[in-house]
């Protein structure tokens, strides 16, 4: 590892959002950018194993509550911008198994030691993991289906910064990454390479049936016209 390791340091961050039975999510501030915030998502497969995307530092209570819903088996790094806690996280969890996409594997172990891709995960009826199309570093989507409700969890592929003010949100918007849900102008210009292929898996993904809800790493969650706001994002690319 090239990079110095960062300890599991907590930044503000709110409660779980328990969106599902098998999916929470919570929110924390980012560094330097206190309303962007991220996200990270936690999926409950059917042998009670949690895979987290990707681990953020949370504060005692809320690891206590976490690992009592069930055991941290899988740790998904979705792409090199999402590694500042997975250290931290490496070290807390050792028996976990840390995953990402082979096309960003080696910046990524650059901050955490990988054990290898994502079919390390096993195969589950709740969770379909989607290689994003067209996109650098092949971030998953992860589809989750509860029951008859199906949610799909982003990364960077698409963001819904709807809320941010002041000069942060002038500067967001100026560079075309706040506003509706949408692929940011940003995220287009470091990681799109194929723009038809995911604009045709976004639209896949939108037909999908039971979709109810889009739930980003940066922004507002999308539970109302989940399918309808992915294929106007899609469109817009």
């Amino acid at each position: 590892m090239t990079k110095a390791p960062r300890p599991w340091l907590v930044l503000p961050h709110g409660p779980f959002e328990k969106l599902e039975e098998n999916l929470w999510t919570v929110e924390a501030e980012l560094p330097r950018s206190p309303q962007m915030k991220r996200r990270a998502h936690f999926v409950r497969l059917s042998s009670g194993a949690i895979v987290a995307h990707p681990g953020i530092c949370l504060d005692d209570a809320a690891m206590r509550e976490l690992q009592a819903w069930g055991e941290i088996a899988f740790v998904i790094v979705p792409n090199r911008f999402h590694r500042l806690d997975a250290h931290a996280w490496r070290e807390r969890f050792p028996h976990a198994k840390f995953v990402c996409p082979p096309a960003c594997r080696a910046s990524v172990e650059e901050a955490v030691r990988i054990d290898g891709d994502l079919s390390l995960i096993p195969t589950d009826p709740s969770l379909a993991i989607h290689a994003a199309e067209g996109w650098k570093d092949a971030e998953p989507i992860l589809q989750v289906r509860s029951g008859p409700r199906v949610s799909l969890c982003f990364s960077d592929v698409v963001m819904n910064l709807t809320r941010m003010t002041g000069l942060e949100g002038f500067i967001f918007k100026l560079i075309g990454s706040a506003g509706e849900l949408r692929v940011t102008r940003l995220a287009r210009l470091l990681q799109l390479q194929n723009a038809a292929a995911l604009k045709a898996q976004l639209l896949a993904l939108a037909d999908a049936p039971d979709l109810v809800r889009l739930v980003p790493c940066h922004g507002e969650i999308v539970d109302a016209g989940a399918a309808a706001s992915l294929r106007a994002a899609a469109n817009r690319l």
